[in-house]
């Protein structure tokens, strides 16, 4: 998501854009007045600011990550089985 503004009308307006396509608007009239050479992309604060950065994968999943390591734990031989840890049970990597 971009934001862009044109210097001629002063109006903002944003586009849903792949990285590859993030200048095009800036190369083109402004959908708004019409007018050539005055859109400019418009920074505004940081890109993923409203991450939730207490996501678990139990969080993402309703608590079936651990459901299903625990499933996966419970079929593999006890050799292999130690080497998964508690983190992997949906606790936040540290």
């Amino acid at each position: 998501m971009y934001d862009y503004y044109c210097e001629k009308c002063s109006k903002l307006w944003e586009e849903n854009l792949p990285m590859s396509k993030r200048n095009l608007p800036c190369k083109s009239p402004c959908p708004i007045c019409k007018e050539d050479g005055g859109v400019k992309k418009n920074i505004t604060g940081f890109p993923g600011v409203n991450v939730d950065t207490t996501l678990t994968p139990d969080k993402a999943t309703g608590g079936k990550w651990s459901e299903i390591t625990n499933k996966i734990k419970s079929g593999l031989p006890e050799r292999y089985a130690k080497n998964i840890k508690d983190d992997m049970s949906g606790h936040r990597w540290r």
